[in-house]
């Protein structure tokens, strides 16, 4: 047979003199006239072959990438999972937070401490003090805070801070000195204020060429008389640590009362449009007792508009079904808070929490400890008392949660599970320590 001669076929055709006849993966069910193609001409067909099943391959793999990414969006609504919750410091905040501590032991450097100011001020009060410096270096560590304009504008620059301090350890100092105003500690236990104690020598402001009715002298610490008792006569008391208690007010309140924040930072020597006295102006203060393996205690912070309520924050200090003390009522004391003519839980913006174990811990072994039912159970509690039915609009930072050597997984995730499980409709989130949360 000649190359060139014209032949006429189905559904086979001869490539060359002497092969055997193949199917042809292109020619359909019906008369094809065609000539012999020469080599080339069946080169280029074998590359255009080629090219349309690596079309096809590309086709399955993006599908099955877009399976891939809708398997993980469904993982992230419906598994429950460890929330690391940070946002944009561009976005404006009825309150911001910073985690300097989370933990409930058994690491030093990671104990409870949350810093938080009303809106987006970059001046705040403490909340508990088991770590300071270390959660402060995690925050600028993790934010990638800018530091070489100290009067500059710039949005994402929470801090301005003196060119001068270079090193990292300067400027978390330089954060600890001049922005964190007062501590306002819930209870004396190492864990909630060995960091207030451990940076006391240092824990001065320092005036970097502000006028001087612009700037204060002391912080305060503010607690319960059992706790400042502890810190004065137990604590600073040069056998555990030395006497440098001269470098605070110590601002005694009883429970179940309600106070100016700024009468509590007692910047008495302040002009009215100091930035330190306008960063919690309209704000007040209730502190609450609770119950624990003794007297703890909570706070609510309360934002004010034209003297109405506009948001509020509530922070526990550990609290729960107290094992050495059972005539504290736990429930009782927290229906106290429910009930309070300052709560308002259509305004909650965030609830800072402890729980410390999983379910599987008994009762008897929490030692004025929460777990996840009986946070459910204080959740619902607080339903009743209000009679409100949704908790979606609440932010609930889950705190204090212990390490325990022998857990064979992470007690975090246990806890998320078991919360997400409870069939609560709020928020639950794990920030973790540096985390900057605007709320």
């Amino acid at each position: 047979m000649d190359m060139d001669e014209v032949i006429t076929d189905r559904r086979v055709r001869t490539t060359s003199v002497g092969t055997s006849p193949r199917l042809d993966s292109y020619t359909e069910d019906v008369d094809v006239r065609y000539p012999m193609k020469s080599k080339f001409d069946r080169f280029k067909e074998y590359l255009s072959h080629k090219s349309s099943l690596r079309m096809r391959l590309l086709v399955l793999i993006s599908v099955l990438i877009v399976i891939l990414f809708l398997m993980i969006i469904a993982g992230i609504i419906l598994v429950p999972r460890i929330i690391s919750y940070t946002v944009s410091r561009n976005q404006v905040c009825s309150f911001s937070a910073v985690i300097l501590g989370n933990g409930g032991g058994s690491s030093e450097d990671n104990l409870s401490s949350v810093l938080i100011s009303l809106g987006n001020s970059d001046r705040f009060i403490a909340f508990d003090a088991g770590t300071l410096l270390h959660g402060i270096r995690k925050f600028i560590s993790s934010e990638g805070l800018l530091y070489n304009n100290y009067v500059g504008s710039n949005r994402n620059m929470i801090f301005p801070i003196p060119t001068k301090y270079t090193r990292e350890i300067q400027r978390a100092g330089y954060l600890l000195r001049n922005h964190v105003l007062a501590y306002f500690i819930g209870h004396p236990h190492f864990d909630h204020v060995a960091g207030l104690i451990l940076n006391s020598p240092e824990d001065h402001f320092v005036n970097e060429g502000t006028a001087e009715g612009d700037f204060p002298k002391r912080k305060s610490i503010i607690g319960t008389n059992i706790t400042l008792s502890v810190l004065q006569d137990e604590v600073f008391d040069n056998k555990l640590w030395p006497n440098l208690s001269y470098q605070y007010n110590y601002i005694q309140k009883m429970n179940n009362g309600t106070y100016d924040v700024n009468e509590l930072l007692a910047f008495t020597n302040l002009s009215p449009n100091s930035p330190y006295m306008t960063a919690f102006k309209n704000s007040k203060m209730t502190v609450f007792e609770t119950c624990h393996s003794g007297s703890s205690t909570a706070f609510l912070l309360t934002k004010l508009e034209n003297n109405q309520t506009q948001d509020q924050a509530l922070y526990f200090s550990d609290t729960g079904l107290s094992t050495q003390d059972p005539s504290c009522d736990w429930r009782s004391k927290l229906n106290n808070i429910w009930s309070h003519p300052m709560f308002q839980l259509k305004k909650l913006r965030v609830m800072f929490i402890e729980v410390s174990f999983e379910d599987s811990i008994p009762d008897n072994k929490l030692y004025g400890h929460l777990k996840p039912s009986l946070l459910i159970t204080t959740l619902k509690d607080m339903m009743v008392a209000t009679r409100e039915t949704d908790l979606s609009h609440v932010k609930i930072i889950i705190q204090h949660t212990k390490q325990l050597f022998d857990a064979a997984e992470d007690p975090r995730d246990v806890i998320a599970k078991q919360l997400q499980s409870s069939g609560i409709n709020a928020q639950f989130l794990f920030p973790i320590q540096g985390d900057y949360l605007c709320l």
